[in-house]
């Protein structure tokens, strides 16, 4: 079996062809040859454009790389500079700590040194003149006392009045030993 083309086919194919390819207007064929290098041109400025935005985003990634990196170090830098003035602080500080517990120290023994001496001259030199004073305060307001219970007795009691008895162990109503003349 043979397989024919119809003529009808061909004739389609070929019409179709012909409008595809467009009118016969030169003029038109350049118009449209014109616009098809325009678009041929823009095509490949976008490819360029294209290829640059690609080398800026590339470049971009480099850039943010390269800065990320300085940033870290720059913390890191940072970091081990706060660590160094923490550390040095800290060791000023205890320094500085133990210099006044030192001071205190020697300000807590003068302190207790003046006060020792202090005291000890309070308890030898004033304590014994005041007890002195009291003692002898107290021995007058005894004598006092004893001439105005002697002056009250008497004027009450005028027959058991005994100002000074021998032997004070022994009663008043009981003989009294004779006194040496």
């Amino acid at each position: 079996m043979r397989y024919r083309f119809p003529a009808k086919a061909l004739v389609c194919s070929a019409l179709v062809l012909f409008l595809l390819t467009g009118c016969e207007d030169p003029e038109a064929r350049m118009t449209a040859a014109k616009a098809e290098k325009e678009l041929a041109a823009v095509k490949d400025q976008l490819a360029q454009i294209q290829a640059k935005q690609t080398e800026i985003e590339s470049k971009l990634d480099q850039l943010h790389g390269q800065l990320t990196n300085k940033i870290e170090e720059g913390t890191d830098k940072l970091d081990k500079k706060v660590v160094e003035i923490q550390k040095d602080l800290l060791e000023k500080l205890g320094t500085r700590t133990t210099e006044i517990a030192k001071q205190l120290n020697t300000r807590v023994d003068e302190v207790n040194g003046n006060f020792d001496k202090r005291l000890n001259s309070v308890v030898s030199v004033e304590i014994p003149e005041k007890l002195s004073g009291l003692r002898k305060e107290v021995e007058q307001m005894r004598a006092d006392l004893i001439g105005f219970m002697d002056k009250q007795l008497k004027e009450l009691y005028p027959y058991a009045y005994q100002p000074k008895r021998m032997d004070p162990l022994v009663p008043p109503d009981m003989p009294q030993p004779e006194q040496p003349k």
